[in-house]
Parts: C-alpha cells; structure tokens; sequence
C-alpha cells in the first residue's frame, strides 16, 4: 500500500478509511511527510487524521488528531524550516534531548529543522495537534542564524504570545475552509507574532548580547513601518529609534548586510508577495513598485530581476499559472 503525499498543496489521510492492517504503515508515511514519527500506540485501535495545506509563501500546516500515541520529531538536517506547534486537544508530556520540558496546552512549541536536537511529545490520552513549517526565507533577514534556534517554549500567558496561541487555535478550527486567497493574510501575520515572541526568548542574530538582537528587531519593526516611504533614509531610522546612524550601521554589519540593501531588498520581498496575491491582480506591476517605495520602475525592474533570476511580469505569470494549476488539481 503506498501513499504519495510529496510537494501536494493540499491532502487529508484519514485511517478509518483502510483497513487495520494498512492505516500502522499509511499513518507513519503520512506523519513522515510532516517529519514526524510515531513511536508507540497506547490504544489497541490506531485512528488519525491529517488535514495539511501549504500556503503560497510556503507554510505547511497541518492539523493532526488521533488515538494516544508518542510522537517523534525527525526533521530532516537539510530543510530550512522553523516550527511550531501546540497541543488544542489531549494530555500530553514532553521531553527535549531526554529533559522533562513544562508544557500544556497554552504553550506554542517551536525549534529550527536544521538543529540536531530529540524532541519526544507523549500523547496520553485523544489529542488535537496543530503544527507550522516555515520556510526560513519568509523571515527574510529579520532572522540572521535561524538554523541555531534551539526547540523551546514561547510564553503564551499574555501580551504576544497569548495572541499567536488564539490565532493558531483559529486557524486550526478554520483550516478546512481557508484557500490559498486566505494564506496571504494568516502568512504575514504569523511572522509578524512569531518574530515578536522569539525575539524575547532567543538570541537570533550574530550579536553579542540579547539587548543588541531585540534593539535591531526593533530597527527593524521600524523600518517595516516607513518601508513604503520613497525618502526612507538611514537619518530617519535613527531619529526614530534614537540611535545613532553609525551604530545602526554597526548592526548590520553585525549581521551580514548594509543597511541600504536591507531596504533594498525588503522592498523586493513585499512586491513579490503582492504580486503573488490573487486579491492584487487587478494591480499593475508599477503600482505594485511605487506602493512600497520604488520611485523608478525601471530601476526595480532591473534589480528585481538581480534578486529573483526573472522579470517582475514573468514572477507573476510564473504564479499564476502554479496557482491555476494546483486548483485545476484539488
């Protein structure tokens, strides 16, 4: 019995529809696709579920029920994902490199694909589990080192975290019914909180202290606020933040960039999302350019293809097309 699961958008494996010979192998190929394996059964009768979508800027989600049973991470060491997850449903316990880790199910667990760490989730009773795959490329550089985030606990008592936590919980309890077209807002959001929540628990950058990487996440939370700006300037960050355009230099360069290719190639990043935005079809490529603070398209032009390898107009028609396809399909 095989299960082809690899590069689908879209797919949903229930074992009530096999036989209890087939749902043991069918339900490990299909936790093997999220890089998961299941260990133990504490239930005579194997019974899951898996809904998984992957939004257009890459996000797999996955919602997970079933039958008490242990669950493995086994992220493969070449993908560059971050994660998280959060238990909505059951008892669970769980261990990271064979440590008893407090967890219930307020907390948002989360970790990189490419650090070598043994994550073990106890399922003890029937559990409802939500986990996110995010390719490491949405963060841009906002995240300097994300393949040194080590598994850990965000803090989802209050402020930040408290809201990430309901909006995993909503999009769980939505998931059935979101389309790519919905993706496009739940995508920005979710980093917007993710990077906020981390930034308090871990040193992401190649700085030498924790104030030096929550001063630069705040620089550039600033700077997301003026990108649209066409005069945003170096003088203007510092006047915001109140820091010096020398140290706010030292930064970046802290972090492996100028400051005016940060800029630079943010602005990229925000065109490429809308012009992979079916609602901002309607939008042409030169609004879409002066929108966020492009004076001169053929200026973007050109270093959007440097950037991307393609024309803005073929970066969109690319899109379309995997769009059109992948619906023709579900």
């Amino acid at each position: 019995m095989t299960l082809t699961l690899e590069n689908a958008f879209e797919w949903k494996v229930s074992t009530r529809n096999y036989t209890m010979e087939q749902s043991e192998q069918i339900w490990q190929t299909a936790m093997g696709n999220l890089y998961l394996t299941v260990n133990h059964h504490y239930s005579t009768t194997l019974d899951g579920e898996i809904l998984f979508k992957k939004s257009p800027a890459g996000m797999s989600i996955a919602s997970i029920t079933g039958t008490p049973q242990t669950i493995i991470g086994t992220p493969p060491g070449q993908i560059d994902n971050l994660w998280l997850a959060i238990v909505l449903q059951g008892d669970t316990s769980l261990h990271i490199n064979n440590k008893n880790v407090q967890f219930d199910n307020n907390c948002i667990l989360y970790g990189s694909c490419n650090a070598s760490h043994h994550i073990i989730l106890n399922m003890t009773s029937q559990f409802r589990l939500l986990t996110i795959g995010m390719p490491v490329n949405i963060f841009y550089k906002r995240l300097i080192n994300p393949h040194s985030v080590p598994p850990g606990v965000l803090n989802t008592a209050n402020g930040i975290g408290h809201i990430l936590h309901s909006m995993l919980a909503s999009v769980d309890r939505k998931l059935l019914q979101l389309n790519s077209r919905d993706f496009h807002a739940i995508d920005i959001s979710l980093i917007e909180f993710f990077l906020s929540s981390l930034a308090e628990n871990v040193n992401l950058k190649n700085f030498t202290n924790h104030a030096e990487t929550q001063l630069f996440q705040r620089i550039c939370d600033s700077i997301e606020a003026q990108i649209a700006n066409a005069d945003l300037k170096l003088h203007t960050v510092s006047c915001i933040n109140q820091v010096s355009t020398r140290y706010i230099q030292k930064l970046f360069t802290s972090a492996g960039m100028k400051f005016n290719q940060y800029i630079r190639e943010r602005r990229i990043e925000l065109c490429k999302r809308d012009l992979a935005n079916p609602h901002y079809a309607n939008l042409s490529i030169s609004e879409i350019c002066y929108k966020w603070g492009f004076s001169d398209l053929a200026y973007f032009s050109r270093v959007f293809s440097q950037h991307v390898g393609i024309s803005p107009r073929a970066y969109r028609e690319m899109l379309k097309k995997n769009i059109n396809t992948h619906i023709s399909h579900v």
